[in-house]
């Protein structure tokens, strides 16, 4: 079985550039879904199909994934579909997943075509059998690293160097959802200097130096599959060392080191 590029997702719309909702119930609002914590959660006021539209202004920045943690979307047999338009209220929506239903209340995460850069975008959930909640929503770009088996990485290798449960177990709707915190260590050898300029160096310094959270899935849909995917920040301290290979200096080595959670 063939190993896949992993992919980071750091780049979130819904933070950038804010968002309505059909409803939401008191006590949780949509606010939740982008303060970052994965124990604050969103909920709706009914089963009701639920549409979460962003405005990306004049700035035309493409989407190209979403991803999902905290949730019980699984359970309440929700579908979900993603749309985009150059006008409000999606006369001609041209859209970018049909009609996902979710495999299950793991951490989720869909790659879809570019989204180009129309100006509205909205998250569709439909077919739900109760009210749902949600804790995490990113959407926007990901960031895939271009190392596979050849180029010395190996997902099996992956270090997790420390797990636990943590104490914030989160309650949700008679439910118990629980994260257990992760640390993870991943080396990619011979990386491109061209991605690490174009790509890299914009993730670490505005995200990973920043500590703000972002997804990593190591393997999608391969042998880890699409349920392994973390919800990792920087260490405190982090030491961000990119040497060059022992042979070509046009090549890079990163040694990645996150801190987060995992639902588990």
């Amino acid at each position: 079985m063939a190993f896949e590029a992993p992919i980071y997702h750091f780049d979130n719309i819904l933070d950038t550039y804010g968002f309505t909702i059909t409803s939401e119930a008191a006590g949780y609002p949509k606010e939740n879904l982008v303060d970052f914590r994965p124990w604050t959660y969103w909920m709706p006021t009914s089963t009701a199909t639920q549409y979460l539209v962003v405005d990306k202004g004049a700035a035309g920045i493409s989407t190209d994934c979403l991803s999902i943690l905290g949730h019980d979307l699984f359970t309440q047999g929700a579908h979900i579909e993603v749309q985009q338009d150059t006008v409000s209220n999606f006369t001609s929506p041209t859209t970018l997943v049909t009609d996902f239903a979710v495999a299950s209340n793991d951490p989720t995460m869909v790659v879809f075509a570019s989204a180009g850069t129309e100006r509205y975008i909205r998250i569709i959930i439909s077919n739900l059998s109760a009210a749902c909640y949600i804790a995490v929503i990113f959407l926007g770009e990901k960031m895939v690293i271009p190392v596979g088996p050849e180029f010395g990485y190996d997902p099996d290798r992956q270090k997790i160097e420390a797990e636990k449960f943590l104490s914030y177990t989160g309650q949700f709707l008679s439910s118990s959802i629980r994260f257990s915190e992760r640390r993870v260590m991943i080396e990619y050898r011979n990386i491109a200097q061209s991605f690490v300029a174009s790509d890299l160096l914009a993730f670490l310094e505005d995200h990973y130096g920043a500590m703000k959270p972002f997804f990593l899935a190591p393997d999608p849909g391969n042998v880890y599959g699409t349920d392994k995917i973390y919800y990792l920040s920087a260490p405190e301290h982090p030491e961000l060392r990119m040497p060059t290979t022992r042979f070509n200096i046009e090549k890079r080595n990163w040694t990645f080191i996150g801190e987060g959670v995992k639902q588990t």
